[in-house]
Formats: structure tokens, sequence, C-alpha cells
């Protein structure tokens, strides 16, 4: 996730955050993107494919399309699946965060014990400037 890296003296710690970064939330953005834009596709489609067909020219923005052709949109099938799929798909983003908020709070618990050693020991600490 644009190249971030925590390199800090706890290398146990260290892993975590990056763990965190580079897989879990990644995965989350990454998946919920591709599944996402494939209903959109979907639904796209369906208008194009479907109801210009069937209603003519329309205009999504305005909401008497929707009232004016609320019973062929209550008959659709097809947007009934697309609105289920979409909802699944939020479902499952919920599932996944509740998951990461667990991660969160369990590497949170870490940090805190290894803060806490951590303001008992005393570091050194140096920064190497060159390559030689």
């Amino acid at each position: 996730m644009g190249g971030v890296d925590f390199e800090l003296m706890n290398n146990e710690l260290s892993e975590k955050i990056t763990k965190f970064y580079e897989r879990d939330i990644s995965n989350i953005i990454e998946n919920s993107s591709i599944y996402e834009k494939e209903i959109i596709d979907d639904y796209n489609d369906l208008i194009r494919e479907k109801w210009i067909t069937d209603l003519g020219d329309i205009n999504l923005k305005v909401s008497e399309f929707w009232l004016q052709n609320e019973e062929y949109l209550k008959k659709d099938f097809q947007l009934k699946w697309i609105i289920r799929q979409r909802v699944s798909n939020y479902n499952l983003i919920i599932d996944d965060m509740d998951k990461t908020i667990e991660k969160i709070n369990s590497t949170y618990k870490v940090v805190d014990s290894i803060s806490k050693k951590m303001k008992m020991d005393t570091y050194f600490i140096y920064w190497k400037l060159n390559g030689d």
C-alpha cells in the first residue's frame, strides 16, 4: 500500500503492522472493488440492453423516471438480483471490516504490552548516513 514500511525496534511488532497494511486492508479494498465493478457493469448492461429497449429514452437522475416506471421496476428480476448482489457484497465488506477491527484490537494489545516493556528499557539509537 503505497510503499509504507514499518521498521521498528521490535521485529514482531513491525511484522504485525506490515502484515496488517499489506494483506488485510489491501485485500479488503482489492476484493470489494472487483465485485463492486462487476455489479455496476451488470447494472449498466441491464439499462443499456433492456430498459432502453423497453422504456425508450430514460433519465435515471430524475425522480419522475422512477415513479412513472415503478411497476416495471418492481417486476424486473434482473434488477432485484443486482440489488441482492450489491447488498451481499456490502455484507462481505462489513464482515471483513469487523474481522479487521478485531485484528486491530489484538495488535493494539500487543503494541501496548511492548510499549510498556520498552519504557522500562534503555535504548541507544543511531543513524547511518552514508553507505560506506
